[in-house]
C-alpha cells in the first residue's frame, strides 16, 4: 500500500508551478575550481555540500525534513523506485542524499543541490489543498492523500536528485553557459525516468514549471545558466512522444491525443476548474505514455479500486485507476492512472452528475487500453 498516515499531504502543492513558473528556477553550486572539482572525494563533496547547507543556513531559516513528512514521503518514494541511482547513507555507498531540507524567506530559486544537500523553498510547497494543489483551491480541506499534489512536488526533487546522480556539483565544467545548459536538460531527462520509474507520479508533472517566458538568464552570474522555459516545454513534449512511440502527445495548451484521437473529444479532463484540468490531464498523458514504454498499456491488465485499498490515507469514498503487470491485478500497482470522485458503494441512481462523470471518465480511460 502506498502512502503515509497524515492529512498534511494534502497541503503540500508544487505552486511555483503556477505563482513562480518562469520567475525563478532550480539550481546548484558549484566547486572552487575545475581542478578540484574533477579530483573530488565523495568525502570532499560533503564538505562542500556542508558550506552549501551554512551558507544558507546565514541567509534564511532551514528545516531539515524529518521522517514521516509530506517531504520526506516524497523523497523516500524517489529513492525506493530509483535505487539503482539513489540513495540514503545506508552504509553501502560512498555517496548518498541527505534528508532533503525545507527553506523559509526570499529565496530566488525553486530548488538547489549541491552534492547530497538539496534545499527547496517553502513557497514551492505552501499550503494549498485542492485536488491538484493549485493555490486557489486553498479553502478546500476535506482532501486527504492527493496524488497530484505529490507529483508535483516530486518532480522539482527528482529534477534536483537528477543533479545528484549525474554528478553535476563535481563537474566544473558545467558553471559555463553551454555546459549549464546542457547540464538542465540532462537533469529534466533523468529526473523524468526517475518519476516514470514511481507507481504514482508521472513523468509530465514538471512540465507544468515551464509555462512561461523566463529566458534562463542568470543575473548574478551574467550568463544563461538554464534553458528557457519555452524550449524545456517543448523537450517535455518531444519526450512525451518518444515515451509512447508517438501514441500519446499534448499540445500548447495541455490538449491530450492518445492513438490519434483527442481524448474525450476536447483532449481535457472534463473538469470546469481550468488548473485542476490541466494538472489532471497532463498527470493522465505522462503516466498512459509510460504503461506503453513499459509493455502493460493492456486492457487485461486495467482496474479499478477503492482509495483506501491502495493508499494508507485514501478514502473509501473515492476510486483509483491503476495498471498492474498482471491479469489478475494483483500485488503492487505498476502505474496509477488517476483518483475518481465517486463511491463505489453508493447505487448508481445516488450518484451525482459530477460522480456520473467521474465514472464516464473512468470508463472512457479504460477503454482506450483495447486499442
Amino acid at each position: 500500500m502506498f502512502g503515509y498516515s497524515s492529512k498534511k499531504m494534502a497541503a503540500m502543492v508544487m505552486a511555483a508551478c503556477f505563482a513562480m513558473s518562469g520567475v525563478t528556477a532550480a539550481g546548484y553550486a558549484f566547486a572552487p575550481s575545475q581542478a578540484e572539482a574533477k579530483m573530488a572525494s565523495p568525502e570532499q563533496e560533503r564538505k562542500w555540500a556542508k558550506k552549501a547547507q551554512e551558507d544558507d543556513a546565514k541567509k534564511y531559516r532551514i528545516e531539515q525534513s524529518e521522517p514521516g513528512s509530506p517531504l520526506r514521503h516524497i523523497q523516500d518514494q524517489l529513492i525506493k523506485y530509483n535505487s539503482d541511482r539513489l540513495n540514503y547513507d545506508d552504509g553501502k555507498h560512498d555517496r548518498w542524499l541527505e534528508p532533503v531540507w525545507l527553506g523559509f524567506g526570499d529565496i530566488p530559486t525553486t530548488g538547489w543541490s549541491q552534492g547530497g544537500y538539496v534545499m527547496i523553498p517553502n513557497q514551492t510547497v505552501m499550503l494549498a489543498n485542492g485536488r491538484s494543489g493549485v493555490i486557489h483551491h486553498q479553502e478546500n480541506v476535506n482532501n486527504d492523500y492527493n496524488i497530484y499534489n505529490n507529483s508535483n512536488i516530486a518532480s522539482t526533487l527528482a529534477h534536483e536528485f537528477a543533479h545528484f546522480a549525474n554528478n553535476d556539483s563535481r563537474n566544473k565544467a558545467t558553471a559555463s553557459s553551454k555546459g549549464s545548459i546542457e547540464c538542465e536538460y540532462r537533469a529534466d531527462e533523468t529526473g523524468r525516468q526517475f518519476m516514470a520509474n514511481v507507481p504514482e507520479y508521472s513523468m509530465m508533472s514538471g512540465i507544468l514549471h515551464y509555462a512561461s517566458a523566463w529566458n534562463g538568464y542568470d543575473e548574478n552570474l551574467g550568463y544563461q545558466t538554464h534553458p528557457s522555459d519555452p524550449d524545456r516545454f517543448h523537450a517535455f513534449l518531444d519526450a512525451l512522444k518518444k515515451s509512447s512511440n508517438g501514441r500519446v502527445s499534448l499540445d500548447r495548451e495541455y490538449r491530450l491525443t492518445v492513438d490519434g484521437k483527442l481524448f474525450m473529444g476536447t483532449g481535457y479532463m472534463p473538469i470546469s476548474d481550468e488548473a485542476d484540468k490541466q494538472a489532471r490531464t497532463v498527470y493522465l498523458a505522462g503516466q498512459i505514455a509510460t504503461c506503453i514504454q513499459k509493455g502493460i498499456w493492456n486492457r487485461d491488465y486495467i482496474a479499478h479500486r477503492a482509495e483506501n485499498k491502495i493508499f494508507a490515507d485514501g478514502r473509501p469514498d473515492k476510486v483509483v485507476l491503476a495498471m498492474w503487470d498482471n491479469s489478475q491485478c494483483v500485488g503492487e500497482p505498476k502505474k496509477i492512472l488517476g483518483t475518481f470522485d465517486y463511491d463505489e458503494r453508493k447505487d448508481k441512481s445516488e450518484r451525482t452528475e459530477i460522480e456520473k462523470q467521474e465514472v464516464r471518465t473512468l470508463n472512457y480511460i479504460m477503454d482506450l487500453t483495447k486499442n
